[in-house]
């Protein structure tokens, strides 16, 4: 079903999930504040990926969304981001177009 998965403080899963793990698509959020500021997010400090997810693992195309709001758009395999990738600054400007380290 879908469901909110509260992976550490500073951490969370928003969408599908098979026996509690990721599965199908969804959102992983991340709190990027520095240690010192307060519990919870700061306003603009939350990175998000959003991909589909097979064996609890980023799978297929997706996007990474940086608090500053530059995106990478890519390819997960197992986890990891492969081929090519297209980096975008917040004004939507293509920053870099390369290959990633598979």
């Amino acid at each position: 079903g879908r469901g909110t998965l509260r992976l550490s403080k500073r951490a969370r899963f928003e969408g599908r999930m098979v026996r509690g793990e990721r599965s199908g698509l969804g959102t992983l959020f991340v709190d990027e504040a520095s240690s010192d500021e307060e519990d919870g997010a700061a306003e603009g400090c939350e990175s998000s990926l959003r991909v589909r997810w097979r064996d609890d693992e980023p799978c297929g195309r997706g996007v990474f969304s940086e608090p500053g709001g530059g995106t990478v758009h890519g390819t997960w395999s197992g986890g990891l981001l492969q081929g090519s990738v297209t980096e975008r600054h917040a004004d939507g400007t293509v920053c870099r177009a390369a290959a990633a380290p598979g």
